[in-house]
Parts: C-alpha cells; structure tokens; sequence
C-alpha cells in the first residue's frame, strides 16, 4: 500500500500538460473555481488516506485531520504582531489548500517570508532602514549567534509524529538533531524560497515547512531575548 507521503509526492505533477498530452483546462482541478463549488474539496485529496492503526484498516484523510495539523502550528505570544501576522496568512492559505490544493505553494511561500522577517526583525530591530542582508546570511547570522538551535523543534518534531500516525507508525519518533542539521537548513530553507519565488512545478502538502518555519521564528523571539532589547 503506498503511504501518504509517497501518495503526495505522486500528486505534485498530476493534471500537468506533457509534450504528446495536454491537459482538459476545463474540467482541471487546476482551473478558476465555479460559485456553485467555491466550498467542494479539491478531489486531489481524495487520494490521501490515513492508516487507522488503532481501529485497523484505512479511513480517508479528512479536513478535521487538515485543520488539526494547521492549527496545532502555531506561534507563542511573545512573537512580535507584524511576524506573527505574516505567519497567520500562512496558515490560513495552508487551511484553505483543502479546497484549492495548490495554495499549499502560497503557504510555504508566505510561511518563508514570515521567517525572514523574522530573522530581519532580530538582526536589524523592528523599524531599521538599513539594506538587510539575504535570507541565507540572516539565517547563518542567526544559527552563528546562538539564536537557532538544534534541540528547539517541537512544532516540526509534532508533525513528523502526526504524519508517521497517518502511515501507520503511531511509535515513531524524529531523529535527533546536531549541527549538521543546521548546516543543512542554511541550504534548504533558501533554496524552497526560491524555487516558490521563481515557479516550480513539484508540490507536496506543506506541513512541514509551515512548521519548521514556525519552530524558527518561536526561537528567535525567546521572551528572555524580548525582554532584554
């Protein structure tokens, strides 16, 4: 049986055109939505399925199950209102995907820009008018700084459970992490901004990055960091 993530990743290019094959514009998942359907699930969800390990077999993926893994990505309130905001759009983009899947690619792009205000907002102050470096050396200043670390991802770590639930392996636990974990970051984080800045045809549920985005920004505003500015 193929599991969801797997089910995701073989959806990224479904209802693409192909050089001998074109796509039916009009009856896509991809085209404008129709009044009368504003509110119908996008059917690319109906591929996805959850392994109920508990009742046993396998149940359909639902928008409670949507909702909840949004929801449950959240920032702490010690995150100043403007990142916060920009993070709440993101989240909100990522709730709607149920109904136009590929919003998923405007969440992740919203979830990225939240976190480079983020970085920008601790490196240079709320209403600084200096030339801000990019995204990767705010984010190597960051980890450089101590501000980021390895050990602090309990929103991504929750996810990567909750994902490992819906395939079917209730007692998985993330890996642990070290520097090369944040090594790896430096390269990853930027490159996924780009490929949503530049297009980028691959797409898959955008859980993680919505999370790993969220775990970031929660470390840079730590409330001992805020109380000391």
């Amino acid at each position: 049986m193929t599991d969801c993530v797997t089910r995701c990743s073989l959806l990224t290019t479904w209802g693409y055109p192909r050089d001998e094959v074109r796509m039916n514009r009009e009856e896509s998942a991809e085209s404008l939505r129709v009044l009368a359907k504003l509110d119908v699930p996008d059917p690319r969800w109906e591929h996805f399925v959850v392994i109920d390990v508990e009742r046993g077999g396998i149940r359909r993926f639902t928008l409670e199950d949507h909702f909840g893994r949004i929801s449950s990505t959240k920032l702490r309130d010690h995150v100043t209102d403007d990142v916060w905001a920009s993070f709440e759009t993101a989240r909100n983009a990522s709730l709607y995907a149920w109904f136009v899947y590929r919003f998923f690619a405007l969440a992740e792009q919203q979830a990225l820009a939240a976190l480079e205000l983020a970085l920008r907002t601790r490196a240079l102050g709320p209403s600084s008018g200096s030339p801000a470096p990019g995204l990767m050396a705010l984010l190597r200043r960051a980890i450089g700084d101590g501000a980021v670390g390895p050990d602090d991802f309990p929103l991504l770590d929750d996810t990567l459970r909750e994902q490992s639930r819906w395939k079917g392996e209730p007692g998985a636990s993330p890996s642990p992490r070290d520097s090369r974990f944040l090594a790896d970051l430096q390269q990853l984080i930027p490159r996924l901004r780009n490929q949503h800045a530049h297009g980028h045809p691959i797409l898959v549920p955008g859980y993680q990055t919505l999370a790993l985005a969220g775990d970031i920004i929660n470390q840079l505003f730590r409330p001992a960091e805020r109380s000391s500015r």
